[in-house]
């Protein structure tokens, strides 16, 4: 599942290696969305802030991503949206849906037309070398089960890539499904939707943490360009009111409420984990402890040098 974080962009325990997927405390989400702000533990403060581009979230985070987990992810998940191609072109544009024009348009002005798909690599090997020191007896293979205890983690003071992690995989065919919450869609329509709904409670949280989930986020972006519903001007809470029903997305904040309030009495009682930074010392599961302890260090000497070079 580590082996190449490009491939595991297409399963969602990778939000969990690469962190898996396609590729995240405190940006507001949409006016119609109630917001919870998170208190942050982080020495950066927020991570990704209204009104960024790549540049501003680069030159306020770089410094970071060797010594703090959601900085590193915050960073990766800036980057995704100037990796993979770039129409330069305006006459290239003219056979686009609505969304991919907005994407593409937003995508020129917040990028600066330029690509990083260098950078969104190694953010992207930093956050599954992070993840794996974290969680060293996570499966390798594609299609295991979420191990018992982590979505208990979510409920206490798991990281952004923890929680986008657990978005992926609850909507994995043939996960064990996820109680979270079950009282709030009993004896309604949307019992079976009931790991959609978790999903989207999750990603809110997950904004609440990083950032990046207003009108001009890369969050926001990224996610609407999935689903082809992206607006300009438009939150990915507005968004997400636009793409389900409106009984769905009660259901959807109520959810978020819950695991916002659970999260809250956690750490009212409990002094904050330290996450490990990427440059920890620590054996990864299936590989042998020096060569975890030699991935981990390269990995941040990489990422640490590279972010500094500009």
């Amino acid at each position: 599942m580590f082996k190449d974080v490009r491939k595991a962009w297409r399963w969602p325990v990778f939000v969990a290696s690469l962190l898996i997927s396609m590729g995240s405390i405190a940006t507001l989400l949409a006016a119609r969305l109630p917001v919870h702000a998170a208190a942050s533990r982080s020495p950066v403060g927020r991570y990704l802030q209204p009104g960024d581009s790549y540049a501003m979230a680069f030159a306020r985070l770089a410094n970071h991503v060797d010594t703090d987990p959601t900085a590193l992810y915050a960073l990766w998940q800036a980057s995704l949206p100037c990796a993979g191609g770039m129409a330069r072109d305006l006459l290239q544009r003219r056979g686009y849906s609505a969304s991919e024009k907005a994407f593409r348009y937003w995508q020129a002005a917040y990028c600066n037309d330029m690509p990083q798909d260098g950078w969104a690599f190694w953010y992207g090997q930093g956050v599954s070398t992070q993840f794996r020191l974290r969680h060293p007896n996570w499966p390798h293979a594609r299609h295991a089960k979420v191990p018992t205890g982590f979505y208990a983690d979510v409920l206490r003071d798991a990281p952004a890539a923890d929680i986008r992690t657990a978005w992926m995989a609850i909507l994995e065919p043939g996960q064990v499904p996820w109680r979270f919450g079950e009282d709030l869609v009993a004896n309604t329509p949307y019992h079976e939707r009931l790991a959609k709904l978790q999903g989207i409670a999750l990603m809110l949280l997950e904004c609440d943490l990083v950032g990046g989930c207003g009108p001009d986020g890369p969050i926001t972006f990224g996610v609407c360009r999935w689903q082809h519903d992206c607006q300009w001007g438009a939150s990915l809470g507005e968004i997400f009111h636009a793409r389900y029903t409106s009984g769905e997305m009660r259901i959807a904040e109520a959810l978020h409420e819950r695991l916002v309030a659970e999260r809250a009495q956690w750490a009212s009682a409990h002094p904050a984990r330290a996450l490990p930074p990427l440059r920890a010392v620590r054996h990864v599961h299936g590989e042998r402890a020096e060569y975890a302890h030699w991935l981990a260090h390269w990995h941040a000497a990489r990422i640490g040098r590279i972010s500094r070079r500009r």
